[in-house]
């Protein structure tokens, strides 16, 4: 099809920057397994934004950069063909950019994980421990302290029948 439609330069230039796209989609696999194993050696914060930060940049060298180079030959130069192949790159890297960027997410998440998690252990522990789940005046309170902040209307609802459960707890 693009044999029909295109004349040889341009079939040449779009299959060498395929080519080339496939080549950085191959960088990318390596670069994401070499990641991974570096990290699993020893999770650390550092070691994950930086992996993150590779990423961006390889993000940044693949999509963004060739569009921006051929922006200025276009207009410094006039060339065309050149332009032309390194706008074929971006284009066919922007399925490699999308993958970099689904593993960013993923490290995000582990590295928000990583970071927050030592302080919601230890709520969670001193839940488990003193047994707040199963004490129901707790957890009547806590249902209604969230009730008043979800709906503020409700404030003078919520007050009244936690006064009304109290008359009749004395009872």
């Amino acid at each position: 099809m693009v044999r029909k439609h295109l004349p040889l330069n341009g079939q040449l230039e779009m299959l060498a920057a395929l080519l080339l796209s496939l080549l950085s989609d191959v960088v990318l696999f390596v670069a994401v397994r070499q990641s991974i194993r570096w990290i699993s050696v020893q999770l650390r914060p550092l070691r994950v934004c930086l992996v993150i930060s590779g990423q961006i940049a390889l993000i940044f060298l693949i999509v963004w950069l060739p569009q921006e180079i051929s922006g200025r030959l276009s207009v410094k130069y006039g060339w065309k063909v050149i332009p032309q192949f390194l706008i074929m790159i971006s284009g066919f890297n922007v399925f490699t950019a999308i993958a970099a960027c689904i593993f960013i997410l993923v490290l995000s998440g582990v590295l928000i994980h990583h970071l927050f998690w030592p302080f919601v252990s230890r709520l969670f522990y001193q839940v488990a421990r003193y047994r707040l789940v199963r004490n129901h005046k707790a957890m009547a309170s806590l249902g209604a302290i969230c009730m008043i902040f979800a709906f503020p209307s409700l404030r003078g609802l919520v007050a009244g029948i936690l006064g009304w459960l109290q008359f009749f707890q004395a009872k």
